[in-house]
């Protein structure tokens, strides 16, 4: 513990923490997938659209690719 520490709190260890907040504070665009990733939230939604297809109602995802565009 105390080595990890010494690790961490160098200049270099600073400047770069600095710098990584820096930069994640800058995306605007924050990741929440969870811990099941991307591969896991298509597999959710692809049964939930088959679930709407299949109540009768519009495909919601009509035109789009696997990626949203």
């Amino acid at each position: 513990m105390e080595e990890f520490v010494q690790q961490k709190t160098t200049e270099e260890a600073v400047a770069l923490s600095q710098k990584q907040t820096k930069l994640a504070k800058g995306n605007i665009h924050k990741v929440r997938l969870g811990l099941g990733g991307y591969q896991r939230k298509i597999d959710q939604w692809r049964r939930q659209r088959e679930a709407v297809i299949a109540a009768g109602q519009p495909d919601p995802y009509d035109g789009l690719d696997d990626h949203g565009w």
